[in-house]
């Protein structure tokens, strides 16, 4: 399908920032490449502004949910000692721009080539993750003093892990559609591997549970039987690169994860939780009803830490208004995805919908623009399926 400008900028932006980080950009360039090609889009929608649909109420619910972010931002701001109110703004004007351009600009011609620019944005991640520092921008560095675990600038490992599950559900989707069938094999063996390498313990498990998900919705026997023969051959190449490739201290990873479970990172995630908890217990009714104001999160954990936990974030920071905003998101989404469980979005809506829940569970990236871009072309999808 041809797209005009306008969406071709708008779909390139979007593949941009999620193959190479805003920041990480900025590290190695000096300058942010993303926000002049959103530039140019804007431009470009003013000079021929597209007829807006029958559901551009979206724009103005998302856009909210960034306004939202700003008035916490300056709620809160007077806790800091030293705020970079300039970069901020400039980040969450950058967002603002996205999430309007994308409620005015996605429309049910167009909604699933935005998918694909999703996918060729891990691509692109993927093959420089992959390249290492022989390929591309130089983005790759190692973290960690004992476990060699691939991420990319500007960006946690298992975040990174998770933006690659979404992207291997809507690769799942147009494979299931006989859609771009050689680009979107390529991009799930990327992605794949790449999620293996970042070290992700919940990435690994959100990639098992999406093929428990597609088997269970494979609407025949064939399908079933086409799947199963594809998971094990997937699992064995899996099992050969890392018995071969991956260093050994990602697999001992991978291999002490009952252990990691009682004493390790994820016995650190329940001690913050406990401690965000407890401060929420001592709020006064004001702040446990609207929340402690943007990213505070850190000041009443150990060390600094974040929530790693988005409900409890936005608890903590957002209140019980917040809280309750988010899951009534969720809510729509699932009720959603269980009204179409006969269409053959099925997969991809609750695909995503799987990959968020976990995500949220485990990562505090609330703020991260890229969650509110799955978001809303999720949205797209189920509005424009019904």
């Amino acid at each position: 399908m041809s797209l005009n400008k306008t969406e071709l900028l708008l779909g390139v932006y979007i593949a941009l920032y999620i193959g190479i980080p805003a920041n990480g950009v900025e590290e190695i360039f000096g300058f942010n490449v993303h926000v002049i090609i959103l530039g140019f889009a804007l431009l470009s929608y003013f000079i021929n502004p597209q007829k807006p649909c029958s559901y551009d109420n979206l724009t103005w619910k998302y856009v909210g949910v960034q306004l939202f972010f700003v008035f916490a931002f300056l709620f809160s701001s007077l806790l800091f000692s030293d705020v970079n109110y300039y970069g901020i703004f400039m980040n969450f004007a950058q967002f603002i721009t996205v999430i309007f351009l994308m409620g005015q600009i996605i429309n049910k011609r167009n909604f699933e080539s935005f998918l694909q620019f999703f996918v060729y944005g891990c691509v692109l991640n993927s093959i420089l993750a992959l390249g290492g520092p022989y390929v591309g921008l130089h983005t790759i560095k190692y973290t960690g003093i004992d476990e060699n675990r691939i991420t990319v600038i500007g960006r946690d490992c298992n975040e990174l892990a998770m933006i690659h599950n979404m992207s291997t559900v809507i690769a799942l989707f147009f494979l299931r559609e006989k859609k771009r069938i050689i680009v979107n094999i390529l991009a799930i063996l990327l992605t794949i591997v790449t999620i293996l390498i970042t070290g992700s313990r919940t990435g690994l498990v959100a990639c098992f549970f999406l093929i428990i998900l597609n088997f269970l919705i494979s609407s025949s026997i064939k399908q079933r039987i086409v799947l199963l023969f594809s998971s094990v051959l997937l699992f064995g190449c899996v099992y050969f690169a890392a018995t071969h490739y991956l260093d050994s201290s990602m697999i001992e990873r991978y291999m002490n994860i009952k252990e990691e479970l009682k004493e390790g990172t994820m016995a650190n995630r329940t001690i913050i939780w406990s401690f965000i908890i407890k401060a929420f217990n001592m709020s006064s009714p004001f702040e446990q009803f609207f929340g402690h104001g943007w990213n505070t999160t850190p000041l009443f954990t150990f060390n600094g830490y974040d929530a790693h936990n988005v409900f409890l974030k936005a608890l903590i920071e957002f209140g019980i208004i917040g809280l309750i905003v988010l899951l009534i998101y969720i809510f729509f989404f699932v009720r959603n995805a269980y009204k179409r469980r006969h269409t053959i979005y099925s997969f991809l809506i609750g695909g995503i919908i799987l990959c968020l829940c976990i995500s949220f569970m485990t990562l505090s990236w609330i703020y991260n623009i890229i969650i509110w871009i799955v978001f809303l072309l999720i949205h797209k999808v189920i509005i424009y399926t019904k």
